[in-house]
């Protein structure tokens, strides 16, 4: 029993651990004062997602423009764990989205699992924009 208990406590830390490293690998996106839009350049090596995190209200547009320097490099747009753009399928065409919740949203830039195995690096120019509502 002492050696289950041992276990468990083990893989608590682990997973706190993990949260607060993927939480340290986010960055906030702020808009200047009176803006509507901002622009981030990152770049992603292997396996290392890059993470942005920006505030929206239901009934506003977000807008993404994704510039890779590589077509394998891809973006997800998640809400509370919940994938609302999937890049593998749609591509890294410009994307809109109506909000339906307020709250975080999170941009995930990522590169395609067979070349981040190959430890890729890709450069990126992310431009998110806030409008209406």
């Amino acid at each position: 029993m002492k050696h289950v208990l041992t276990c468990v406590v083990s893989a608590l830390i682990l997973l706190m651990a993990a949260v607060a490293l993927a939480q340290e690998q986010q960055e906030r996106i702020r808009f200047a004062p009176g803006a509507t839009a901002a622009t981030v350049t990152g770049s992603v090596t292997g396996y290392n997602d890059k993470q942005y995190v920006l505030g929206a209200k239901a009934g506003q547009v977000l807008s993404i423009d994704f510039r890779p320097s590589k077509s394998v490099l891809y973006y997800n747009v998640l809400k509370d764990g919940e994938l609302l753009r999937d890049g593998s399928i749609e591509g890294n065409e410009k994307w809109s989205k109506t909000l339906s919740r307020d709250g975080d949203y999170v941009i995930d830039v990522y590169l395609m699992r067979t070349e981040a195995g190959y430890g890729t690096n890709a450069t990126f120019k992310l431009t998110a924009s806030i409008t209406g509502g």
